[in-house]
């Protein structure tokens, strides 16, 4: 990370921390994923970023990543969010005025991808033989146990 990104980073932590009253995991996760950011742009200097880059970083991070490995569409759609806030944040802040207002907007996620982050999953449930197994199996001897017996049969 070059100087001139470390202290914006900082005021935006204290921001996100106090001015906001963010949980401190969720600060921790924002700055995640500015500091990934910086990485897969090859630590560029925030007043030299561009709309370009961004949409490499896009890509890059759409592609594979930032650990080679496939990230979660969850956690895509939540780093550019958190990115989009940063630099939306970022554009007012005196020094920084050379960066364009409207280029948070680029942080934007595809519909697809926000469509296919949002997707429930499917839970599984176990099938009816195998719940008749665990209530032959369990004991009935006691009240209790015919009770408990009764309740997973039930549910």
């Amino acid at each position: 990370m070059t100087n001139a990104n470390a202290f914006p980073i900082y005021e935006y932590q204290m921001h996100v921390t106090h001015a906001r009253a963010r949980h401190p995991k969720t600060v921790n996760a924002m700055l995640q994923h500015i500091w990934q950011f910086l990485e897969l742009t090859g630590n560029i200097d925030f007043r030299n970023i561009d709309k370009e880059a961004i949409v490499r970083y896009k890509d890059k991070l759409e592609e594979q990543g930032a650990s080679g490995k496939e990230l979660a569409l969850k956690t895509i759609v939540s780093s550019f969010g958190h990115l989009k806030d940063f630099f939306e944040w970022l554009a007012k802040q005196p020094g920084y005025e050379n960066v364009p207002a409207h280029l948070h907007e680029y942080f934007t996620p595809q519909r697809r991808l926000v469509n296919s982050a949002n997707v429930p999953k499917s839970k599984d449930y176990p099938s009816h033989e195998e719940i008749l197994l665990v209530v032959g199996a369990m004991p009935a001897n006691t009240f209790l146990q015919r009770r408990n017996r009764a309740l997973i049969a039930f549910a």
